[in-house]
C-alpha cells in the first residue's frame, strides 16, 4: 500500500452501502491494483484481495478518516473485525446513517 491514496471524499451526507462499495473499488485499485470487478460485497479482504495485517490497519485508518467514522471505533480496544468488503460497506453506511442529509 505504498501508492498515493485516492482523493478524500468531501461527502458529508449519509453513505449508502452501494456508494461505499464504489469508493472502496477506487481504494483497492489505487492501493493494490485490484480490478473493480473483484471488489464485491462478498470479496474477502485477506483471501480474495490479498490484504495482509499491515494493509488492513492502513485501510482501517484511512477509511476511518476519509469517511469520518474513526470516532465510531476505538482502536485501543482493537480494530473493527471486517472480513469482507461488504462488512466495511455496511459498517460505514450504518455509522453515517444518522447524519442529516444536506441535499
Amino acid at each position: 500500500m505504498s501508492e498515493p491514496l485516492p482523493e478524500k471524499s468531501q461527502k458529508l451526507d449519509p453513505w449508502t452501502s452501494d456508494e461505499v462499495l464504489e469508493e472502496l473499488k477506487i481504494y483497492f485499485n489505487v492501493l493494490q491494483g485490484t480490478r473493480d470487478d473483484l471488489v464485491t460485497y462478498d470479496a474477502r479482504l485477506q483471501e480474495d484481495l490479498g490484504v495482509d495485517s499491515i494493509d488492513y490497519m492502513a485501510l482501517i485508518l484511512q477509511i476511518g478518516e476519509d469517511f469520518d467514522v474513526e470516532s465510531v471505533w476505538d482502536l485501543e480496544k482493537g480494530s473493527p473485525d471486517f472480513r469482507t468488503v461488504g462488512d466495511i460497506a455496511r459498517f460505514i453506511a450504518e455509522a453515517t446513517s444518522s447524519r442529516p442529509s444536506r441535499s
